[in-house]
Parts: C-alpha cells; sequence; structure tokens
C-alpha cells in the first residue's frame, strides 16, 4: 500500500495496469489469506516493484538459518 499511495495511485488504477480487479487489490492491502502468487506478482510488476528472496538472519538459539 505504501508504494502505491506514494505513486498516488487509487486501487483502481493498480488493478487495471496489472490486469485485476479492484478487490483484489483490497484483499492483497488487507493481508487476507489465500492470494495467489500469480495475483501477487502482476500487482508488484504494476507497481514496478520486484520480490527478492534472500536468506533471513537468525533471530535467536534454535532457530534454523541459511543452509
Amino acid at each position: 500500500m505504501r508504494f502505491r499511495k506514494q505513486r498516488r495511485w487509487i486501487q483502481r488504477r493498480v488493478g487495471e495496469r496489472a490486469g485485476v480487479k479492484q478487490g483484489s487489490i483490497s484483499s492483497v492491502e488487507s493481508g487476507a489469506a489465500g492470494t495467489r502468487l500469480e495475483t501477487l506478482f502482476k500487482i508488484l510488476a504494476a507497481l514496478d516493484l520486484e520480490l527478492v528472496v534472500r536468506p533471513r538472519a537468525r533471530s535467536g538459539p534454535g532457530e534454523a538459518g541459511p543452509a
């Protein structure tokens, strides 16, 4: 939502650019479960964003770290 608002775009505009319904944008922004990865990738692309996967830092003893 932050990136959409920085661009001063309404949900409908992102939906049009992504090829998804405005309701899908709303669901993603509200954290609803069940969002398809395909939908998320379309929304990210519409906002000129990319998803980066990297190892996370260890938080404490006993927690899994990078393999």
